[in-house]
């Protein structure tokens, strides 16, 4: 090979492997004891490693407010996986995508040291050893919103959530190479949960109701994702602070209203077309999320914070009832 050619091949080389470097958290193993107390985190289920996991958040560590850590539960206890993940963030969008085997985060904020607030619009995925940037042009930046997996556009879909200075009503697909805006106009209100059923995709809006009981509040409405819109499904459901955990159930769709002004939270049950109230509900909390872990058929949520602080703790609801654990 000619010295020009041979050294041309090397710089190409080297800036291939930079590129790569940069746009991968290389795994690191944990040295973190356990995963403390977070709010904001996110959560779903690992459907092919059989567990929950929980990424990110913000922390009570004054050294280290937004973790960069991966956790999994295993029914007993948190596990970490890694440490060195995403640039640290709080309510970002994770979803598991079944069909490629993979984690998808996108989404979320930071906040700087003089309080200035910062929007993501990065996408990542674990393909369970590393983390890699796969996209940083997609959907415009957000919080909170709705994300599963549709398994008919075979793909993540995120619904609605927060911009930097509106709410969002936009829907779009992740099919593992790009962003596709879908043609899915969402009715007013606020996406607060997707879920991924054997019939499509189901959403849980928050909408706006003048009903006196709705004041201050949000009326909870379930729909489905079709091709050019969200179709009411069931009836109307309570009423509910927003940004409340919800999941799905052996049986249904559980929703956590958790931050409730009368200083209560409340566990609402759809199944059979009808919401009902559960007998008893997990204590009160905001910034928390739930996920279904398929295997063990049980609703996990973790942490969160209230009026005390931060907060560290994990739930399960079996179905019957909270328990908590670990």
């Amino acid at each position: 090979m000619h010295c020009a050619a041979r050294d041309a091949w090397k710089h190409l080389r080297m800036l291939i492997i930079l590129a790569v470097t940069a746009s991968v958290a290389m795994h690191v193993a944990c040295t973190t004891p356990s995963v403390g107390k977070r709010t904001g985190h996110s959560l779903t289920y690992d459907a092919s490693r059989h567990h929950v996991v929980l990424y990110g958040g913000g922390s009570d560590d004054p050294s280290n407010p937004f973790p960069r850590t991966l956790w999994a539960w295993n029914g007993e206890r948190w596990q970490c996986l890694d440490e060195n993940g995403p640039p640290g963030r709080r309510d970002a969008f994770l979803g598991y995508d079944p069909a490629r085997k993979r984690l998808v985060l996108f989404g979320g904020r930071s906040m700087t040291r003089d309080r200035q607030m910062h929007f993501f619009r990065d996408t990542w995925e674990w393909d369970g050893t590393v983390w890699t940037q796969v996209d940083s042009s997609g959907p415009a930046p957000r919080i909170h919103g709705a994300i599963a997996y549709d398994a008919g556009r075979k793909g993540i879909v995120v619904h609605s959530g927060g911009g930097a200075n509106d709410l969002l009503r936009d829907t779009w697909l992740w099919n593992g190479s790009r962003w596709d805006s879908l043609r899915v106009v969402g009715p007013p209100g606020i996406g607060n949960s997707m879920f991924s059923t054997p019939n499509g995709i189901v959403v849980l809006s928050a909408m706006r109701d003048s009903a006196p009981e709705c004041s201050g509040l949000m009326r909870a409405q379930l729909h489905e994702l079709r091709a050019d819109g969200l179709a009411p499904l069931g009836p109307k459901g309570p009423c509910y602070s927003p940004q409340a955990p919800a999941a799905q159930t052996a049986t249904g769709f559980l929703l956590f209203a958790s931050w409730e002004p009368r200083n209560a939270s409340i566990t609402w049950l759809f199944s059979d077309g009808a919401w009902r109230q559960a007998a008893t509900s997990a204590p009160r909390r905001r910034g928390s999320q739930a996920a279904y872990d398929e295997a063990r058929k049980r609703v996990v949520i973790f942490g969160g914070d209230d009026d005390t602080g931060l907060l560290g703790d994990t739930w399960e609801w079996t179905g019957t009832e909270w328990i908590r654990r670990g």
